[in-house]
Protein backbone atom coordinates (compact mmCIF):
# COMPACT_ATOMS: atom_id res chain seq x y z
CA UNK A 1 0.00 0.00 0.00
CA UNK A 2 1.40 3.66 -1.07
CA UNK A 3 2.19 5.66 1.32
CA UNK A 4 0.19 8.46 2.35
CA UNK A 5 2.30 11.69 3.39
CA UNK A 6 3.01 15.11 2.39
CA UNK A 7 5.39 13.85 -0.69
CA UNK A 8 2.15 12.15 -1.90
CA UNK A 9 -0.11 14.98 -1.80
CA UNK A 10 1.96 16.86 -4.34
CA UNK A 11 2.77 14.61 -6.61
CA UNK A 12 -1.46 13.71 -6.83
CA UNK A 13 -1.78 17.80 -6.58
CA UNK A 14 0.90 18.57 -9.54
CA UNK A 15 -1.25 15.50 -11.61
CA UNK A 16 -4.81 17.30 -11.25
CA UNK A 17 -3.00 20.98 -11.86
CA UNK A 18 -2.07 19.28 -15.27
CA UNK A 19 -5.02 17.54 -16.41
CA UNK A 20 -7.08 20.94 -15.40
CA UNK A 21 -4.52 22.77 -17.50
CA UNK A 22 -4.36 20.84 -20.80
CA UNK A 23 -8.34 21.03 -20.56
CA UNK A 24 -7.93 24.86 -20.30
CA UNK A 25 -5.20 25.14 -22.56
CA UNK A 26 -7.26 23.55 -25.68
CA UNK A 27 -9.63 26.73 -25.59
CA UNK A 28 -8.40 30.09 -26.75
CA UNK A 29 -9.46 33.54 -25.46
CA UNK A 30 -8.73 36.00 -22.77
CA UNK A 31 -11.44 33.96 -20.84
CA UNK A 32 -9.19 30.99 -20.42
CA UNK A 33 -6.54 32.84 -20.11
CA UNK A 34 -8.40 34.33 -16.61
CA UNK A 35 -9.06 30.45 -15.69
CA UNK A 36 -5.77 29.58 -15.87
CA UNK A 37 -4.37 32.80 -13.64
CA UNK A 38 -7.05 31.01 -11.31
CA UNK A 39 -5.30 27.74 -11.71
CA UNK A 40 -2.51 29.19 -11.02
CA UNK A 41 -0.62 28.40 -14.05
CA UNK A 42 -0.25 31.93 -15.58
CA UNK A 43 0.38 35.33 -14.32
CA UNK A 44 -2.19 38.07 -14.82
CA UNK A 45 -0.26 38.45 -18.10
CA UNK A 46 -0.67 35.40 -19.34
CA UNK A 47 2.99 33.89 -18.83
CA UNK A 48 3.74 30.65 -17.49
CA UNK A 49 4.77 30.07 -14.06
CA UNK A 50 5.64 27.90 -11.81
CA UNK A 51 2.88 26.18 -10.03
CA UNK A 52 2.81 25.71 -6.12
CA UNK A 53 1.07 23.30 -3.98
CA UNK A 54 -2.82 24.11 -3.71
CA UNK A 55 -4.62 21.44 -1.95
CA UNK A 56 -6.42 19.09 -4.83
CA UNK A 57 -8.01 17.34 -2.08
CA UNK A 58 -11.37 17.31 -3.98
CA UNK A 59 -10.37 15.15 -6.67
CA UNK A 60 -8.21 13.19 -4.20
CA UNK A 61 -11.23 12.32 -2.06
CA UNK A 62 -13.20 11.38 -5.75
CA UNK A 63 -10.15 8.94 -6.65
CA UNK A 64 -9.41 7.72 -3.38
CA UNK A 65 -13.29 6.51 -3.27
CA UNK A 66 -13.33 4.92 -7.08
CA UNK A 67 -10.51 2.91 -5.42
CA UNK A 68 -12.42 1.15 -2.76
CA UNK A 69 -12.35 -1.83 -4.97
CA UNK A 70 -10.25 -4.78 -4.23
CA UNK A 71 -10.01 -5.06 -8.32
CA UNK A 72 -7.89 -3.08 -10.54
CA UNK A 73 -9.46 -1.29 -13.08
CA UNK A 74 -7.34 1.07 -15.33
CA UNK A 75 -10.53 2.68 -17.23
CA UNK A 76 -12.30 3.53 -13.96
CA UNK A 77 -8.99 4.94 -12.30
CA UNK A 78 -8.24 7.38 -15.55
CA UNK A 79 -12.14 8.49 -15.32
CA UNK A 80 -11.96 8.64 -11.65
CA UNK A 81 -9.11 11.27 -12.39
CA UNK A 82 -11.30 12.98 -14.85
CA UNK A 83 -14.01 12.91 -12.35
CA UNK A 84 -11.72 14.39 -10.02
CA UNK A 85 -10.31 17.20 -11.94
CA UNK A 86 -14.35 17.87 -12.74
CA UNK A 87 -14.95 18.82 -8.85
CA UNK A 88 -12.03 20.88 -8.96
CA UNK A 89 -12.78 23.14 -11.59
CA UNK A 90 -15.75 23.30 -9.72
CA UNK A 91 -13.84 24.24 -6.64
CA UNK A 92 -12.28 27.09 -8.80
CA UNK A 93 -15.81 28.72 -9.78
CA UNK A 94 -16.45 28.81 -5.96
CA UNK A 95 -13.43 30.49 -5.03
CA UNK A 96 -13.77 32.99 -7.68
CA UNK A 97 -17.56 34.17 -6.50
CA UNK A 98 -16.40 33.78 -2.59
CA UNK A 99 -13.72 36.15 -3.10
CA UNK A 100 -16.36 38.34 -5.12
CA UNK A 101 -18.51 37.69 -2.38
CA UNK A 102 -15.69 38.28 0.22
CA UNK A 103 -14.09 41.47 -1.21
CA UNK A 104 -11.02 39.93 -1.20
CA UNK A 105 -7.57 41.43 -2.59
CA UNK A 106 -6.03 38.16 -2.17
CA UNK A 107 -6.12 34.74 -2.49
CA UNK A 108 -2.83 32.62 -1.05
CA UNK A 109 -0.47 35.56 -1.86
CA UNK A 110 -1.67 36.70 -5.24
CA UNK A 111 -4.45 39.10 -6.12
CA UNK A 112 -7.83 37.95 -7.14
CA UNK A 113 -9.48 37.88 -10.25
CA UNK A 114 -11.91 40.25 -9.44
CA UNK A 115 -9.41 42.44 -7.75
CA UNK A 116 -7.53 42.60 -11.28
CA UNK A 117 -10.19 42.12 -14.16
CA UNK A 118 -13.22 44.08 -12.24
CA UNK A 119 -16.02 42.10 -10.69
CA UNK A 120 -18.12 41.91 -13.43
CA UNK A 121 -15.31 39.54 -15.36
CA UNK A 122 -14.77 37.73 -12.19
CA UNK A 123 -18.56 36.51 -12.31
CA UNK A 124 -18.25 35.25 -16.14
CA UNK A 125 -15.06 33.61 -14.87
CA UNK A 126 -16.89 31.86 -11.82
CA UNK A 127 -19.88 30.99 -14.56
CA UNK A 128 -17.53 29.96 -17.05
CA UNK A 129 -15.81 27.76 -14.68
CA UNK A 130 -18.99 25.92 -13.64
CA UNK A 131 -19.85 25.37 -17.08
CA UNK A 132 -16.85 23.89 -17.71
CA UNK A 133 -16.61 21.46 -15.08
CA UNK A 134 -20.35 20.26 -16.00
CA UNK A 135 -18.59 19.48 -19.93
CA UNK A 136 -15.64 18.16 -18.39
CA UNK A 137 -18.00 15.65 -16.62
CA UNK A 138 -20.21 14.74 -19.46
CA UNK A 139 -16.78 14.90 -21.70
CA UNK A 140 -14.63 12.42 -19.56
CA UNK A 141 -17.77 9.92 -19.65
CA UNK A 142 -18.15 9.98 -23.40
CA UNK A 143 -14.55 9.26 -24.32
CA UNK A 144 -14.55 6.50 -21.75
CA UNK A 145 -17.42 4.77 -21.56
CA UNK A 146 -16.87 2.62 -24.58
CA UNK A 147 -13.79 1.32 -22.74
CA UNK A 148 -15.29 1.30 -19.42
CA UNK A 149 -18.24 -1.44 -21.35
CA UNK A 150 -15.73 -3.05 -23.33
CA UNK A 151 -12.97 -3.81 -20.95
CA UNK A 152 -15.27 -4.55 -17.52
CA UNK A 153 -18.31 -6.03 -16.54
CA UNK A 154 -20.28 -2.71 -17.32
CA UNK A 155 -23.36 -3.20 -19.61
CA UNK A 156 -24.82 -0.60 -21.85
CA UNK A 157 -28.07 -0.14 -19.59
CA UNK A 158 -25.05 0.47 -16.83
CA UNK A 159 -22.90 2.74 -18.48
CA UNK A 160 -26.56 4.77 -19.11
CA UNK A 161 -27.03 4.78 -15.83
CA UNK A 162 -23.46 5.89 -14.65
CA UNK A 163 -24.09 8.85 -17.10
CA UNK A 164 -27.52 10.22 -15.23
CA UNK A 165 -26.13 9.00 -11.82
CA UNK A 166 -22.94 11.00 -12.16
CA UNK A 167 -24.79 13.89 -13.50
CA UNK A 168 -27.51 14.39 -10.95
CA UNK A 169 -24.72 14.10 -8.32
CA UNK A 170 -23.25 17.10 -9.67
CA UNK A 171 -26.19 19.04 -10.19
CA UNK A 172 -27.57 17.95 -6.71
CA UNK A 173 -23.79 19.23 -5.24
CA UNK A 174 -24.10 22.28 -7.22
CA UNK A 175 -27.51 23.03 -5.48
CA UNK A 176 -26.99 22.66 -2.01
CA UNK A 177 -23.49 24.57 -2.22
CA UNK A 178 -25.42 27.68 -3.98
CA UNK A 179 -28.39 27.20 -1.27
CA UNK A 180 -25.37 27.13 1.62
CA UNK A 181 -24.23 30.08 -0.06
CA UNK A 182 -27.41 32.24 -0.37
CA UNK A 183 -27.85 31.48 3.38
CA UNK A 184 -24.74 32.47 4.25
CA UNK A 185 -24.93 36.34 2.57
CA UNK A 186 -28.58 36.27 3.94
CA UNK A 187 -27.47 36.03 7.62
CA UNK A 188 -24.14 37.82 6.96
CA UNK A 189 -25.94 41.39 8.75
CA UNK A 190 -27.72 39.50 11.16
CA UNK A 191 -25.82 39.54 14.41
CA UNK A 192 -26.98 36.49 16.21
CA UNK A 193 -26.89 33.48 14.37
CA UNK A 194 -28.32 29.92 16.26
CA UNK A 195 -24.94 28.04 15.97
CA UNK A 196 -26.89 24.88 14.89
CA UNK A 197 -27.98 27.01 11.69
CA UNK A 198 -24.90 28.46 10.89
CA UNK A 199 -23.17 24.94 11.54
CA UNK A 200 -25.76 23.86 8.64
CA UNK A 201 -25.14 26.33 6.73
CA UNK A 202 -21.61 26.02 6.70
CA UNK A 203 -21.56 22.00 5.93
CA UNK A 204 -23.77 22.60 2.50
CA UNK A 205 -21.18 25.14 1.48
CA UNK A 206 -18.06 23.86 2.44
CA UNK A 207 -19.43 20.16 3.07
CA UNK A 208 -20.91 19.64 -1.11
CA UNK A 209 -17.79 19.49 -2.91
CA UNK A 210 -16.34 17.44 -0.92
CA UNK A 211 -19.53 14.59 -0.60
CA UNK A 212 -19.84 15.33 -4.49
CA UNK A 213 -16.55 13.97 -5.26
CA UNK A 214 -16.85 10.77 -2.36
CA UNK A 215 -20.17 9.93 -4.08
CA UNK A 216 -18.94 10.36 -7.96
CA UNK A 217 -16.18 7.71 -6.80
CA UNK A 218 -18.51 5.02 -5.30
CA UNK A 219 -20.72 5.76 -8.21
CA UNK A 220 -17.51 4.91 -10.85
CA UNK A 221 -16.76 2.02 -8.06
CA UNK A 222 -20.15 0.34 -8.38
CA UNK A 223 -22.98 2.16 -7.28
CA UNK A 224 -23.74 0.55 -3.63
CA UNK A 225 -26.55 2.87 -2.62
CA UNK A 226 -25.63 2.35 1.01
CA UNK A 227 -22.11 3.36 0.10
CA UNK A 228 -23.62 5.97 -1.77
CA UNK A 229 -25.35 7.33 0.98
CA UNK A 230 -22.25 6.72 3.31
CA UNK A 231 -19.51 8.31 1.18
CA UNK A 232 -22.33 11.39 1.12
CA UNK A 233 -22.59 11.79 4.97
CA UNK A 234 -18.81 11.11 5.13
CA UNK A 235 -17.49 13.99 2.43
CA UNK A 236 -20.35 16.32 3.90
CA UNK A 237 -18.76 15.79 7.82
CA UNK A 238 -15.29 16.17 6.82
CA UNK A 239 -15.45 18.93 4.12
CA UNK A 240 -17.64 20.93 7.67
CA UNK A 241 -14.52 20.27 9.55
CA UNK A 242 -11.79 20.80 7.08
CA UNK A 243 -13.85 24.47 6.48
CA UNK A 244 -14.14 24.76 10.76
CA UNK A 245 -10.56 24.07 10.85
CA UNK A 246 -9.44 26.78 8.22
CA UNK A 247 -11.57 29.22 10.26
CA UNK A 248 -9.50 28.06 13.30
CA UNK A 249 -6.27 28.77 11.50
CA UNK A 250 -7.13 31.92 10.68
CA UNK A 251 -7.87 33.19 14.18
CA UNK A 252 -5.19 31.04 16.27
CA UNK A 253 -2.68 29.72 13.19
CA UNK A 254 1.03 30.46 14.13
CA UNK A 255 2.08 33.71 12.02
CA UNK A 256 1.34 36.46 14.26
CA UNK A 257 2.66 39.03 11.74
CA UNK A 258 0.57 37.87 9.20
CA UNK A 259 -2.07 39.98 7.89
CA UNK A 260 -5.44 39.25 8.92
CA UNK A 261 -8.12 37.24 6.20
CA UNK A 262 -9.94 39.61 3.97
CA UNK A 263 -12.88 37.45 5.08
CA UNK A 264 -12.66 38.13 8.96
CA UNK A 265 -12.43 42.62 7.88
CA UNK A 266 -14.83 42.30 5.85
CA UNK A 267 -16.61 40.45 9.03
CA UNK A 268 -17.67 37.24 7.69
CA UNK A 269 -19.22 35.40 10.41
CA UNK A 270 -16.92 32.54 11.69
CA UNK A 271 -18.10 29.94 14.33
CA UNK A 272 -15.88 31.63 17.56
CA UNK A 273 -17.69 34.44 16.96
CA UNK A 274 -20.83 33.01 16.28
CA UNK A 275 -20.65 31.09 19.50
CA UNK A 276 -19.32 33.32 21.89
CA UNK A 277 -22.54 35.95 20.10
CA UNK A 278 -24.89 33.51 21.34
CA UNK A 279 -23.77 32.01 24.51
CA UNK A 280 -21.22 34.90 25.81
CA UNK A 281 -21.57 36.84 29.23
CA UNK A 282 -23.46 40.10 27.85
CA UNK A 283 -20.24 42.26 28.52
CA UNK A 284 -18.73 39.45 25.94
CA UNK A 285 -21.29 40.34 23.60
CA UNK A 286 -21.50 43.78 23.73
CA UNK A 287 -18.21 43.98 22.59
CA UNK A 288 -18.17 41.78 20.04
CA UNK A 289 -21.17 43.66 18.81
CA UNK A 290 -19.98 47.00 18.65
CA UNK A 291 -17.04 45.44 16.23
CA UNK A 292 -19.65 44.18 13.83
CA UNK A 293 -21.43 47.57 14.02
CA UNK A 294 -18.41 48.59 12.12
CA UNK A 295 -18.58 48.97 8.26
CA UNK A 296 -15.24 46.84 7.59
CA UNK A 297 -12.91 45.81 10.19
CA UNK A 298 -9.54 47.42 10.77
CA UNK A 299 -6.34 45.31 11.47
CA UNK A 300 -6.35 46.73 14.60
CA UNK A 301 -9.86 45.08 15.19
CA UNK A 302 -8.79 42.00 14.34
CA UNK A 303 -6.42 41.97 17.21
CA UNK A 304 -9.37 43.26 19.92
CA UNK A 305 -11.24 40.08 18.51
CA UNK A 306 -9.08 37.87 19.57
CA UNK A 307 -8.91 39.30 22.98
CA UNK A 308 -12.54 39.16 23.61
CA UNK A 309 -12.77 35.58 22.21
CA UNK A 310 -10.04 34.75 25.00
CA UNK A 311 -12.50 36.06 27.17
CA UNK A 312 -14.94 33.46 26.72
CA UNK A 313 -12.01 30.69 26.11
CA UNK A 314 -14.18 29.76 22.66
CA UNK A 315 -11.22 28.03 21.84
CA UNK A 316 -11.54 24.34 22.94
CA UNK A 317 -15.25 24.40 21.65
CA UNK A 318 -14.53 25.06 18.67
CA UNK A 319 -11.85 22.11 18.53
CA UNK A 320 -14.83 20.12 19.80
CA UNK A 321 -16.43 21.06 16.85
CA UNK A 322 -13.94 19.96 14.72
CA UNK A 323 -13.13 16.30 16.04
CA UNK A 324 -16.56 15.90 16.46
CA UNK A 325 -17.07 16.72 12.63
CA UNK A 326 -14.45 14.20 11.63
CA UNK A 327 -15.09 11.64 13.88
CA UNK A 328 -18.44 11.71 12.41
CA UNK A 329 -16.88 11.40 9.24
CA UNK A 330 -15.17 8.47 10.58
CA UNK A 331 -17.84 6.73 11.59
CA UNK A 332 -19.15 6.81 8.10
CA UNK A 333 -16.13 5.14 6.48
CA UNK A 334 -16.69 2.17 8.90
CA UNK A 335 -20.12 1.64 7.32
CA UNK A 336 -18.46 1.10 3.74
CA UNK A 337 -18.77 -2.14 2.70
CA UNK A 338 -14.72 -2.53 1.85
CA UNK A 339 -12.29 -4.23 3.04
CA UNK A 340 -10.88 -2.80 6.85
CA UNK A 341 -7.28 -1.82 5.20
CA UNK A 342 -9.02 0.08 2.93
CA UNK A 343 -11.15 1.77 5.67
CA UNK A 344 -8.06 2.82 7.57
CA UNK A 345 -6.53 4.31 4.15
CA UNK A 346 -9.48 6.47 3.99
CA UNK A 347 -9.10 7.23 7.48
CA UNK A 348 -5.53 7.79 7.18
CA UNK A 349 -6.14 10.29 3.88
CA UNK A 350 -8.84 12.54 6.07
CA UNK A 351 -6.48 13.06 9.04
CA UNK A 352 -3.62 13.94 6.79
CA UNK A 353 -5.78 16.34 4.59
CA UNK A 354 -7.20 18.01 7.92
CA UNK A 355 -4.63 18.02 10.37
CA UNK A 356 -0.76 17.67 8.87
CA UNK A 357 -1.75 20.53 6.51
CA UNK A 358 -1.30 23.61 8.42
CA UNK A 359 1.91 25.02 6.46
CA UNK A 360 0.12 24.28 3.22
CA UNK A 361 -1.71 26.77 1.76
CA UNK A 362 -5.64 26.49 2.78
Amino acid sequence: MESLDHNWLENKDREFTELIQTLLASRSGPLYKMMEYQLGTLDQNGEMIGTSFSNKFLGLTCTMFAGMSSNEDSNRDKLAQRYGATVEILNLSKQVHDDIQDGAPERNGKETVWWIWGPAQAINVGDGLHALSRISLTDSISMDLSNLIINSNTSFNDGYDLILNSITCFDAACLKLFEGQYEEIHLQEQLTIPVDNYLNIIEKRAGSLFSCAAELGVILNGNNQNDRENAIFAGSKLGLAFELNSQFEMLWGNNESAIPDSSILSKKKLLPVVYAIQNAPASIKQKLGSLYMKRVLEPADFNQLLLVLDEFDVKEYCQNKIIEAFDQGVEAIQRLSISNPYKEKLIQYFSLVLFNTNSLQN
